[in-house]
């Protein structure tokens, strides 16, 4: 553990402070993109943070508990933490490698005009992680226009999250549309 990453024991963690080794890390206005690894097995107190953040697991075993539930993330699985959400971590055997992306409160505030809601989400979505981990590269290899690539995968990231269906379960196939929309079309041979 990285212990000058740390706050005083019980006092959030600010943009870029995680329990674990911090491997990358660089900052934008209104962003900190980090890569944080977990070497082995452990449990992580309970905590909080200042900022929402999104975090995909990238390699490893991970789960997260809050409050009266639980999240057995997989590999490239997301979620989103609101400010201040308290929760607990284990890393499972072999460790975790992480990448977590803390955005300003005030990013999200400037927003709220369209209704976005940080609510905590844990989802499995190909774009999404297909675009984080175009974001990992950036972190891991950055190049000389890193801070405005990574800025637009951040603001592509989050448009992606407001897309993400926030009920649990799979999508809703396609097939349910059409039959909604007889339904409302002919009420009479839907009876049964």
């Amino acid at each position: 553990m990285n212990k000058s990453n740390l706050p005083i024991r019980d006092a959030p963690l600010a943009a870029g402070q995680f329990y674990g080794a911090i491997r990358g890390q660089f900052g934008t206005g209104d962003f900190t993109v980090t890569t944080v690894a977990h070497p082995s097995a452990r449990i992580v107190p309970k905590h909080v943070h200042v900022h929402p953040f999104f975090s995909m697991l990238i390699r490893g075993h991970y789960r997260e508990r809050f409050g009266r539930q639980q999240w057995d993330a997989r590999p490239l699985g997301m979620v989103l933490r609101p400010p201040e959400a308290e929760h607990c971590d284990e890393i499972g055997p072999g460790g975790a490698v992480f990448l977590c992306v803390d955005v300003n409160r005030e990013f999200w505030d400037s927003m709220a005009h369209a209704d976005i809601r940080i609510e905590r989400r844990a989802f499995e979505n190909r774009a999404m992680s297909a675009t984080a981990l175009r974001l990992l590269r950036e972190v891991c290899a950055p190049r000389a226009d890193a801070e405005s690539t990574a800025e637009a995968l951040i603001v592509e990231l989050i448009a992606e999250f407001v897309q993400e269906p926030s009920a649990p379960g799979r999508a809703r196939p396609r097939w349910l549309g059409r039959v909604l929309d007889r339904l409302h079309q002919e009420p009479a041979t839907a009876s049964l």
